[in-house]
């Protein structure tokens, strides 16, 4: 809201411009980042900015937790979003009436979102192929040694392995998984024993040792 700086997350400093609700620019795009600190974020001057983009129809992207600021100023509420997945929960409880999905980002006719990190890449060059041609994102992407654009049904969290080598065995890996698939309303120790294909025992010696 005010000229200055604002210090991220890591603690590094970065200077800012003031907001200006009547400043009026030519860009087609308005990019919305917050982190984690959304009660800081979600300000009246930075929910005034964003509905005055959304009422000139230009295209809204919110990173990482960006979709919480678009949900509170009310650009998405006949859409989809994609949050970090540490927010998925929250957002959810917050948001009841829009989709809130695992992918890596979600695109549609003039709003995306995307769960931030390396996917903010996939997403600036699927933009860059629907907005422009695939010439060009192909360019970018060999830029940036960007081997393939990932689709956002990939979804967050690999499901088939971990990216550095697996380090849990599979009856474990198994377990994990289903826990992690009911967060919500979470499953007994024995039921998720059961779906893994062990004794209840054998679960909580594996745990331990690994």
């Amino acid at each position: 809201e005010t000229r200055g700086t604002v210090q991220s997350s890591v603690g590094m400093s970065i200077a800012v411009e003031a907001g200006n609700l009547n400043r009026r620019d030519h860009s087609d795009m308005l990019v919305i980042n917050s982190g984690w600190g959304l009660e800081r974020s979600k300000q009246p001057l930075v929910t005034d900015i964003i509905r005055s983009y959304a009422r000139d129809n230009r295209f809204l992207v919110g990173l990482d937790t960006g979709a919480f600021l678009m949900a509170f100023a009310g650009v998405l509420q006949r859409g989809s979003a994609s949050v970090h997945y540490e927010h998925i929960a929250a957002f959810r409880e917050l948001f009841p009436d829009i989709e809130m999905t695992e992918a890596l980002y979600t695109l549609s006719k003039n709003r995306a979102s995307c769960c931030g990190g390396l996917a903010a890449a996939d997403l600036a060059l699927t933009l860059l192929q629907t907005q422009s041609n695939a010439k060009l994102s192909n360019a970018a992407a060999r830029y940036i040694f960007q081997q393939r654009v990932r689709p956002p049904h990939e979804g967050q969290l690999p499901l088939q392995g971990e990216p550095l080598g697996y380090q849990a065995p599979e009856p474990l890996r198994l377990a994990i998984v289903e826990m992690e698939a009911n967060l919500e309303e979470p499953l007994r120790i024995g039921e998720v024993a059961r779906r893994a294909k062990l004794s209840l025992a054998q679960l909580e010696r594996l745990f331990r040792k690994t």
